[in-house]
């Protein structure tokens, strides 16, 4: 499988068509959330519309500047993996939106209760998958993907707990525009590849290994 993975568009839709244009054919096309600033669902839809007619397959997070009923949206879609696994092959999917609370109070936030029970959901329908991919916009707590410019940690502690546990073989997130990278939590190999508004994408290929093909 060869899958694309973009977060942090907030509103530049018009780069991750650049992005499709210029990666070549994928198999899948995953969004990390952070889709808009404050925006509209009809506009999420059209560009996810949009995007589908390029891909075989699209899934999709929402991040913490997006909105529950930008969630509900994408869940109508039939697309989002918040609390959700879908298994294409011997491949697993399953994630969590928005971000942990925070003093930025943005409009979508959660628990990490909450965090924590939608992992366990949407894990539990792809358990018996070779190889997991675990999608959240927010990072893993206390790693270099969520360090700010603040210095300070800034992921969630319930993703960094679940993967301890669970050890996805892969983990792509967003969030911490700065936190731009890859690490290894555990035995899982956790990616922020940047914000998409900056041109930042990952291509990786899932065979019997994670292979990162191109990180720009």
């Amino acid at each position: 499988m060869r899958l694309g993975f973009v977060a942090d568009i907030h509103h530049h839709f018009q780069v991750v068509d650049q992005i499709l244009e210029s990666v070549g054919a994928l198999d899948l096309l995953v969004i990390g959330g952070d889709l808009t600033n404050r925006g509209t669902p009809q506009e999420v839809c059209s560009a996810l519309q949009r995007w589908q007619a390029r891909v075989p397959q699209l899934l999709a997070v929402t991040g913490n500047m997006d909105t529950h009923a930008i969630e509900q949206a994408i869940s109508d879609l039939g697309l989002s993996l918040h609390g959700r696994g879908i298994r294409l092959g011997e491949i697993g999917f399953f994630g969590v939106s928005a971000g942990p609370f925070s003093p930025l109070n943005s409009p979508y936030e959660l628990s990490e209760e909450e965090i924590a029970h939608q992992l366990d959901q949407g894990f539990r329908t792809v358990a018996e998958a070779r190889v997991h991919v675990l999608v959240t916009h927010a990072p893993p707590w206390n790693t270099p993907l969520d360090y700010t410019w603040h210095g300070t940690h800034a992921g969630s502690r319930a993703v960094r707990e679940f993967i301890l546990q669970h050890h996805p073989q892969l983990v792509l997130c967003g969030h911490i525009h700065e936190a731009r990278g890859q690490a290894y939590l555990g035995k899982s190999l956790v990616i922020n590849p940047g914000p998409a508004r900056a041109h930042h994408y990952l291509v990786v290929r899932i065979e019997e290994e994670v292979v990162i093909e191109q990180m720009n």
